[in-house]
């Protein structure tokens, strides 16, 4: 797949690498942004979302894996379904404890 990027070499196109790199690091300051003007309330909404997009990634790395050959792909796809499943496990504990902590009511 080729991009035509503003990071364009002589052909024309960027790099494929180049590419993903960048709307990586893009993706990355905007998650940044966001969650740093988060309030508490809309905390649990937004965790929640990650752990959707935690389980599409696990999902991908399942898809990816199976689909590899040799060793370094399969080794490479079995732990990046572990880290996926850690980081869905993670916000949805995350998530539940956030949710929970709110919903409690204080007696007087």
């Amino acid at each position: 797949m080729r991009f035509p990027l503003l990071l364009a070499g002589p052909s024309g196109f960027a790099d494929p690498l180049i590419a993903a790199l960048t709307i990586f690091l893009l993706a990355a300051l905007i998650g940044a942004k966001l969650f740093s003007e988060t309030t508490a309330q809309t905390l649990a909404a937004r965790l929640s979302l990650l752990v959707g997009l935690a389980g599409a990634g696990a999902l991908g790395a399942i898809v990816v894996a199976a689909g590899s050959g040799g060793l370094f792909g399969r080794t490479a796809g079995v732990i990046a379904v572990a880290l996926a499943t850690t980081a869905a496990v993670a916000g949805f504990l995350t998530t539940h404890t956030l949710v929970k902590g709110q919903t409690t009511k204080e007696t007087p």
